[in-house]
C-alpha cells in the first residue's frame, strides 16, 4: 500500500516538527520584506497574523495570487506593504526555481553541461537584473538598496526551507519504497519547481504531477509520488492555513 495509514508516530512527530521550523523561516523572510521599507518597524504579531493569513488566502483564488490580501493585516501603507508582497513572491519563486535548476545539474544529466551551465547563470542574475531596473525607475529610492540586503539572507532562509522539505520527502519515501537522502535532495526540489507556476490552488494538482514524473524515475509508483506529495502538503500547507482562515473571520 502508498497511504498515510503507513507512517508511524515519529515520522509524523518530525513532520510537524519541521514543519514549524519551516513556517518560522517564511516568517523570517515576510519580516525581512516588511522591512524593505526602512521608515516601517514591523510589530512581530502583525507580521505573525499577516503571515498566517497569507498562508489561507493562497487557497481563494488559483495561483496563490490571494496573498495579496495580507496588506489589510499590517500596520504600514498599503502601497508599501504591496510592494513587501510582491517582493517576498518574487524571492520565493526565484529561489524556488534557483535551487531547482541546482538540482537539476544533477537530475537531467543528459542535457548538455554547457545548457545546464548557461540556465543556472541566467537564473542566478535575475534579481540584480531586477534591482538594476528597480535603480533605473527609481533612482533616488532607497528601497532598491534594501532589497539586496534582503537578498543573502532569502537564499540561506530558502535554502533551508528546501533542505527541509527534501528531508521530509526523504521520511516519507523510506516508508514507501527505497530512496537514499541524496537523491531525495535531487528530486524535491525539481519537483518543487510546480510551484513556481501560479495555475493551481498552492500547487495542488501540478506538483503531484510533477511528483509522479521525477518519482517514476526511482521506481516509484503513481500512487506513492501522490501520498508523499500530499502528505508534505497537509503539513506545511494546509495545517499552517488553519491559523490564517482562524484570523480572517474574528478580523474586523
Amino acid at each position: 500500500g502508498h497511504s498515510f495509514a503507513q507512517l508511524d508516530a515519529m515520522v509524523i512527530l518530525l513532520l510537524l516538527a519541521s514543519a514549524v521550523v519551516k513556517q518560522s523561516l517564511e516568517l523570517a523572510n515576510w519580516w525581512w520584506c516588511l522591512g524593505i521599507d526602512a521608515n516601517y518597524h514591523p510589530d512581530l504579531i502583525a507580521a505573525l497574523r499577516s503571515h498566517f493569513v497569507g498562508l489561507a488566502l493562497r487557497f481563494v483564488v488559483p495561483g496563490g495570487h490571494g496573498v495579496w490580501g495580507k496588506v489589510f493585516f499590517v500596520g504600514d501603507s498599503k502601497r508599501m506593504t504591496a510592494l513587501s508582497v510582491g517582493v517576498e513572491r518574487f524571492f520565493i519563486t526565484w529561489t524556488t526555481i534557483l535551487y531547482a535548476v541546482i538540482a537539476g545539474q544533477f537530475y537531467f544529466t543528459s542535457l548538455a553541461w554547457e545548457i545546464r551551465i548557461g540556465v543556472l547563470l541566467i537564473t542566478m542574475c535575475l534579481p540584480f537584473l531586477a534591482w538594476i531596473i528597480w535603480r533605473r525607475w527609481k533612482s533616488d529610492s532607497n528601497l532598491p538598496r534594501q532589497y539586496l540586503l534582503i537578498i543573502p539572507r532569502i537564499l540561506l532562509t530558502r535554502g533551508l526551507f528546501i533542505g527541509i522539505t527534501s528531508l521530509q520527502y526523504w521520511l516519507v519515501l523510506t516508508r514507501l519504497g527505497d530512496i537514499s537522502l541524496p537523491q531525495a535532495l535531487i528530486c524535491t526540489p525539481v519537483i518543487l519547481f510546480a510551484n513556481a507556476i501560479p495555475v493551481s490552488y498552492s500547487g495542488l494538482g501540478l506538483r503531484e504531477g510533477f511528483a509522479v514524473q521525477v518519482l517514476s524515475s526511482l521506481g516509484f509508483a503513481p500512487e506513492a509520488a501522490v501520498t508523499v506529495s500530499l502528505t508534505v502538503f497537509l503539513f506545511n500547507t494546509l495545517l499552517p492555513g488553519l491559523p490564517g482562515a482562524f484570523f480572517i473571520a474574528t478580523h474586523k
